[in-house]
């Protein structure tokens, strides 16, 4: 007897060394002090649900093994252990069944702790004591059975936590099986013996590893539930005006001596209250047919177990809608101990509970377009980034190109309609996983998550297109297009902030590039920034008036070939970068602000060069949209005129067609200021970008500028030449002279000329050249100036 007490007794000091070496520092280091023993009731919890399974799967294990060695000679020996597990296995299942029903689950939480233990170490050590006692004397088939079960064990014991439990099993088992494979009578293969080290050390780890994120993993659903409680008791605090009932249940679960209140809320008078009230719960006025759901199961689950319960939130069909109900209550027993009745309150919620859905869905949602907002995108990138390694993931930065424009002209109220407008092209653009978010003004963001480059590719050429197309918003047709900057995670970057600032440089760079299309994201487009940026420092810097300098490319009459005018265009001699085109630092001008500053020198300088011109030499000069802005450019213009001796006819201004949005009524009048100065207005690029008749229909341009694309589409598309006939004829038919852009060759002049056009421009007549070039030979000379 003393011998069995001391083996208990070291056994207890085994369990506890166990104990203390994992469980107890695994939860020193995740489990807050207060958390702790909620955790150990759950994880109690989880083993006592899990032993009946556990138990009858031991039991099979239990008979296929003994079934394989009956008659063998191992067959007594092994006898008295079959007899102990099945004793432990049915000890299991009825531990299990009396944890499930305790009362004093924290009373009796370390007794449980120990015992359980003792069961999984026992049910171990009879294992490995079984395979010590088989495997010498084993043949080939029983051997191959004793194999196949301990790898079941050894693995059944991964998932047998928490970790306490599954090293009690696991240790003896391993042990057990060490030693028989050991044994000289096993004549283990050196194969097999390093194949089955292998498989013990690695459910070791996983046992660490799943038990560790199992408790983390509950204390993370404690922390939820605590939240949940606090957030409630402080919006109860809040609620103004609630008014609360008393109810009361029989043993049975009926309603008995309903209040006022109680019946003024279910909206029945009090006969019709006193029914079951798991039957008010399902069907409450019968206008409503459902099923049962969580929360009334939850609610069913502590009525039957005679629990109390509190703060239970359940949903009642009343009129045709869901009401909400916040229940609370407790059992009042009997002397013998059975139940006598539930007392508890209720309140009506609804309105709150829709409140709080309301606040939820605004949290997360743009109110104007219902996407995800800039918060949501936030949550959603950072599990992106947690995610990367098992599903690459695309980040698209969207932004519409010319948004502020119509905002500008139009009104908020045309721009908002236009945002809702996007939004919905977009979501039609992307699969039904993949998340929309709205940041902010005309910027939004998609996250693609489980893609490659060439799919992202065809999302983003599907959104350029479809965003492309016109949008009629009230009575206008507009088309605005947008620029899509890509970054791809894990490659791109590896943190939220890293992989926004990769897509955002790559839809910059897009911009940069026309617009209306998608880009990347690569390291050149990071050197492109930068070099962009660079080149807005250098813009600020006073210098750059002397470093600007016009070349002039003529517009000819067709029929003649004899230059009628001369189109300024601006260069920039940078003294270390070289000489840098317009198309690089125009936009970014125009992006800063700067614009003006540099109209003003070109303004300036090609005045001048006019001003030595013959008088049949017209100078046309390039304005943006921003300098349309101006109140005082129209001053401007007649100031360096006059100080340049300029009549009528001398100077033009042309205006792009992504000027024409800009085209309000206070444009128009600037516009007009400008031509009574003498000076004639041209439309430029006309055939592409938004093609709209209605500012040719508005004001009265002097000429039109064909843009090239329409004539290489003579020869690209059967439509092609029917289409730019159109447009010549429709100058000549309104009075207006049309200039052809872009002619390269001798069948494209040929081209126009059939077609009466009558002015053209390309380097099919000369390329661009140098202020000196234009006044040697198209300048006045000495003799007639004097």
């Amino acid at each position: 007897m003393r011998r069995w007490r001391r083996l208990f007794v070291h056994l207890f000091i085994f369990f506890n060394f166990i104990e203390s070496l994992f469980s107890a520092r695994l939860l020193t280091r995740i489990v807050p002090e207060s958390f702790r023993t909620t955790v150990q009731i759950s994880q109690i919890d989880t083993r006592a649900r899990l032993s009946m399974k556990m138990a009858v799967m031991g039991e099979i294990a239990l008979i296929a093994f003994t079934s394989g060695f009956i008659g063998s000679p191992a067959n007594e020996p092994i006898l008295a252990l079959v007899i102990a597990l099945s004793i432990f296995y049915t000890t299991l299942v009825f531990l299990g069944q009396f944890w499930i029903r305790s009362r004093r689950k924290i009373e009796l939480l370390k007794f449980f702790f120990r015992i359980y233990g003792f069961l999984q170490f026992s049910i171990g050590a009879g294992w490995g004591g079984i395979i010590i006692s088989t495997l010498p004397h084993s043949n080939a088939a029983q051997m191959a059975q004793i194999y196949a079960i301990l790898i079941g064990l050894i693995s059944t014991a991964v998932f047998a936590g928490p970790i306490t439990f599954s090293l009690l099993f696991w240790t003896p088992l391993v042990t057990g099986s060490m030693i028989a494979l050991l044994l000289p009578a096993s004549h283990t293969q050196i194969a097999t013996l390093v194949g089955m080290v292998a498989y013990d050390v690695v459910s070791f780890i996983l046992i660490i590893e799943l038990s560790r994120k199992l408790v983390e993993r509950e204390v993370g659903a404690i922390r939820i539930a605590r939240l949940k409680e606090e957030t409630e008791i402080l919006l109860r605090d809040f609620q103004q005006g609630a008014s609360d009932w008393l109810f009361e249940l029989d043993d049975s679960l009926t309603i008995v001596n309903p209040s006022e209140r109680f019946c003024e809320v279910a909206r029945r008078r009090s006969s019709a209250m006193q029914v079951n009230l798991r039957n008010l719960l399902l069907d409450g006025d019968g206008s409503i047919f459902r099923h049962r759901d969580e929360a009334i199961d939850k609610l069913m689950a502590q009525l039957e177990s005679h629990l109390p319960f509190r703060d239970m939130i359940v949903s009642i069909p009343f009129d045709g809608e869901l009401r909400w109900w916040d229940l609370s209550a407790k059992p009042i027993f009997k002397e013998s101990g059975e139940l006598g009745c539930y007392r508890g309150v209720g309140r009506d919620i609804t309105d709150l509970h829709r409140s709080r859905e309301r606040v939820t869905y605004l949290a997360r949602h743009d109110p104007l377009t219902t996407l995800f907002n800039r918060d949501m995108f936030a949550v959603a990138l950072a599990q992106a980034i947690d995610e990367a390694e098992q599903m690459p993931t695309a980040l698209l930065c969207v932004d519409l190109d010319y948004f502020k424009t119509v905002n500008d002209s139009f009104g908020h109220a045309v721009g908002d309609n236009l945002l809702r407008a996007a939004a919905e092209r977009l979501c039609g653009c992307v699969r039904g996983r993949d998340m929309v978010f709205r940041l902010g003004g005309d910027e939004f963001a998609i996250i693609v998550p489980g893609v490659q480059r060439p799919e992202v590719a065809s999302i983003a050429a599907r959104i350029v297109e479809h965003l492309g197309q016109p949008f009629r918003i009230r009575s206008l047709t507009m088309t605005v297009g947008v620029s899509v900057g890509i970054a791809m995670l894990p490659n791109d970057a590896r943190t939220p902030e890293g992989i926004h600032h990769c897509a955002d440089l790559a839809l910059y760079q897009a911009k940069v590039e026309g617009r209306g299309r998608f880009n990347f994201f690569n390291s050149d487009t990071q050197d492109a920034i930068t070099r962009r940026i660079a080149i807005h420092a250098d813009l600020k810097n006073t210098a750059i008036r002397n470093q600007l300098f016009l070349e002039y490319q003529p517009i000819v009459d067709l029929r003649t070939g004899a230059p009628v005018a001369m189109e300024a265009l601006v260069r920039w001699r940078h003294p270390a970068r070289g000489i840098i085109s317009p198309g690089e630092f125009i936009s970014i001008a125009e992006d800063s602000g700067l614009i003006g500053m540099i109209g003003k020198y070109v303004i300036d300088m090609a005045c001048q060069a006019a001003a030595q011109l013959t008088q049949d030499l017209q100078v046309t000069i390039n304005l943006s949209p921003r300098q349309l802005r101006d109140e005082t450019l129209p001053d401007k213009i007649a100031e360096v005129m006059e100080q340049n001796g300029l009549g009528p006819g001398r100077i033009a201004f042309e205006i792009t067609e992504t000027c024409l949005l800009d085209v309000s009524g206070h444009s128009l009048d600037l516009l007009d200021r400008i031509r009574a100065l003498g000076c004639e207005i041209i439309l430029d690029d006309f055939g592409t970008g938004y093609s709209s008749f209605r500012p040719i229909h508005e004001y009265k341009f002097d000429r039109i500028k064909i843009a090239q694309a329409l004539l290489e589409d003579v020869f690209l598309h059967t439509n092609g030449r029917v289409i730019l006939e159109t447009v010549i004829n429709m100058g000549q038919r309104i009075g207006i002279d049309m200039i052809a852009e872009g002619i390269e060759t001798e069948s494209q002049a040929g081209l126009l000329r059939d077609l009466g056009c009558p002015y053209g421009q390309g380097y099919w007549f000369s390329r661009p050249i140098s202020e000196v070039y234009l006044l040697e030979n198209y300048g006045v000379s000495p003799t007639a100036v004097g």
